[in-house]
């Protein structure tokens, strides 16, 4: 791009995308206990992201935007991990989460597990605990929004095994890849190389008294 089309769409991002979300997170407070802000972050974040590459001053609101980012995740996650919709959503959520918390990491010029936070590492067991022992062990029950099937994408368990550096998440991401390809940040948060696709046996049991599960 030239630098006057870039402008165009600093331009348009500044004057139409951002006062329109910005007015959602400031008067919209509901939005701030559940996962649409969590979700809406993207494009805030993203948004903020690309014009502080170019007018620094920007910057301020990325960081409030990331606070925003860390309280809302802290509203949504219970004490034990768990959240109350299901792996799907749980899925959607941390999927969209992810690429925001990469992006934050290169903003702070610091490595991506430096992003790790514990409620964060608390909901990455609790995942795991919603997965079936049948067929492949991968895929996860039908509890409350999640149908027949689903699936963690490779994308958001091999992010969460950049950020806690526990294999059990890369395993699962060489059996998920199987079945779905990933998107372009596969290629940014993946490891040079997958374990061999295996069916994924976990033992032990889990407990979370406060999601009653």
């Amino acid at each position: 791009l030239t630098p006057y089309a870039r402008e165009i769409l600093v331009d348009a991002i500044a004057m139409k995308g951002l006062p329109r979300i910005e007015s959602d997170f400031k008067r919209q407070e509901y939005i701030r206990g559940m996962n649409q802000g969590i979700v809406f972050s993207s494009g805030r974040v993203f948004g903020l992201m690309a014009c502080a590459h170019f007018y620094p001053r920007y910057g301020a609101q990325v960081l409030e935007a990331e606070r925003d980012l860390k309280e809302m995740i802290g509203n949504y996650i219970m004490a034990d991990g768990g959240t109350p919709e299901g792996p799907s959503y749980w899925s959607y959520t941390f999927g969209q989460v992810m690429p925001i918390l990469y992006l934050l990491s290169r903003f702070h010029k610091k490595p991506f597990g430096s992003m790790l936070t514990p409620a964060l590492e608390k909901t990455g067991r609790y995942a795991l605990s919603l997965l079936s022992d049948t067929g492949d062990g991968a895929a996860a029950i039908s509890l409350n929004d999640a149908h027949h099937g689903t699936r963690y994408s490779a994308d958001l368990m091999a992010s969460f095994y950049a950020l806690t550096g526990d294999e059990v998440y890369l395993r699962l991401a060489a059996v998920n890849l199987q079945h779905s390809a990933g998107t372009p940040y596969l290629f940014i948060i993946m490891p040079d190389s997958l374990p061999a696709p295996a069916p994924f046996v976990q033992e032990g049991f889990f407990d979370f008294p406060d999601i009653g599960q």
